[in-house]
């Protein structure tokens, strides 16, 4: 039974905690937009040379930062155990670089094969050079992510996300710098947007090491546990991502062949439901410190009533997106396109995001919560199914067998959220009787 009053207070501690990282999470997307909207201005063929290797980086990237995204629910639960975990701010620093040279590194070998990979000839040495001046970069934004988790794991979450916030000024105004020149510095075009990314990803590494140093302590120690439960709880967390990255990816690839409109359209409503996206996702991060936090401390009912808790402010706050998409979808899509054709197929999207505002909302909270229960593996296996057995095909088989074009795509991705929506409420229940016998029985439950 629910403690009302109880739910209500972890309501409010959730919010509160959650704010900050919604900034933080529109700070990096709005990074990436500051990127284009220099890009744009410079050429066509800049935006599209930055375009193509960052769809190759992300991927690259999603990697390590699935892993590093592990550190905050392993260390919640420690801190719930009583552990003092300052001791594990080294070895995850180190884990951190680690990743980002080995990817690094993969990243300059994945760059040699790009004139084999059918690029207009045009853009090739264009994106070649911004992903080999972006490897370098790895080693500040995975940094970046380990501190930033070290402390959401603590709950200290102010700073790191205004660290975010900063860098979306500082990163216009570097890139125009860098891109353009002026009468001191040298116009670099497209390698001014890679140095840039160089630049502010290593100053918002650096920021968190030194606000983060009176933290560490004297010994580091590679704790070999540590690390494998790192590992264990993160990869299938990575491709949980990666999954979900190729199936967005891909729905892009099919909008483009039905039409420049339609893509156009698609990558407006892509926009919309990101930003909105940004909300539920800050919540499920909340709620995997949270839950990992009572778990380790074996409280049951505060897993409960923070899991309600997180569910409660996520369906409240996409209903109300739902809202907004229903009343003025055109008003929306008219900030990005005056064409009219855009701005019919972008309105008329928006009402089928609207429908599976709740279901997203509902899915990305839940996984917060499994995360925090150090369930990671069967998150992974719902992304498997959800998008790719059952929304894709039924997305495909809607736009191209009955040809209802974007729209059935559309409707795929929704399918393929309500699925995932509902496995994860199946896996949760079951999760939490697990929790619930080992916290009676007080053996080891297994992940």
């Amino acid at each position: 039974m629910l403690n009302y009053r109880s739910t209500y207070s972890k309501i409010k501690n959730l919010l509160v905690f959650s704010f900050p990282i919604v900034l933080g999470n529109l700070g990096q997307m709005l990074i990436g937009a500051g990127d284009v909207f220099v890009a744009a201005k410079h050429g066509t063929n800049t935006v599209a040379a930055i375009s193509i290797a960052n769809a190759i980086l992300m991927t690259i990237f999603t990697i390590g930062m699935g892993l590093l995204l592990s550190i905050s629910p392993v260390l919640s639960k420690k801190r719930g155990e009583r552990k003092e975990i300052s001791q594990y701010l080294k070895i995850s620093l180190f884990y951190s670089i680690v990743l980002a040279i080995v990817l690094g590194f993969i990243t300059t070998f994945v760059a040699k094969f790009i004139p084999f990979m059918g690029f207009d000839k045009a853009l090739i040495k264009y994106i070649q050079d911004y992903m080999l001046i972006c490897s370098y970069s790895f080693v500040g934004a995975f940094v970046h992510i380990a501190l930033k988790e070290f402390l959401q794991a603590n709950e200290k979450i102010f700073f790191a996300n205004f660290v975010s916030i900063a860098a979306i000024f500082i990163n216009i105004a570097l890139c125009w710098l860098l891109v353009f020149g002026n009468s001191y510095v040298h116009p670099l075009g497209v390698n001014g947007l890679a140095i840039a990314a160089l630049i502010i990803r290593s100053l918002m590494g650096i920021s968190l090491l030194c606000y983060c140093w009176k933290y560490f302590q004297a010994d580091f120690v590679i704790d070999i546990n540590y690390l494998k439960e790192l590992f264990k709880v993160g990869y299938p967390m990575t491709l949980s991502m990666l999954l979900e990255f190729a199936a967005f990816n891909l729905i892009t690839i099919a909008a483009g062949r039905i039409g420049t409109t339609q893509v156009a359209a698609h990558n407006i409503v892509m926009t919309l439901a990101g930003v909105t996206f940004m909300i539920p996702l800050a919540v499920s991060n909340s709620i995997g410190v949270k839950i990992g936090y009572a778990y380790g401390s074996k409280n049951y009912v505060d897993i409960k009533e923070n899991f309600f808790a997180g569910l409660a402010i996520s369906i409240c706050v996409m209903s109300l997106c739902a809202l907004v998409f229903f009343s003025i979808p055109e008003v929306l899509i008219q900030i990005f396109s005056t064409d009219k054709d855009i701005v019919f197929i972008g309105s008329n999207l928006l009402l089928i995001v609207g429908i599976f505002q709740i279901f997203d909302g509902t899915q990305i909270t839940i996984s917060g919560a499994l995360r925090g229960l150090n369930y990671t593996k069967p998150i992974m296996t719902t992304m498997l199914i959800g998008y790719w057995f059952i929304g894709i095909p039924f997305g495909i088989y809607l736009a191209f067998g009955l040809h209802l074009q974007i729209f059935g795509l559309w409707a795929g991705l929704a399918v393929a959220l309500f699925s995932c929506a509902g496995i994860f409420l199946i896996l949760f229940k079951k999760r939490l009787l697990m929790v619930k016998n080992e916290l009676i029985n007080q053996k080891p439950c297994l992940t």
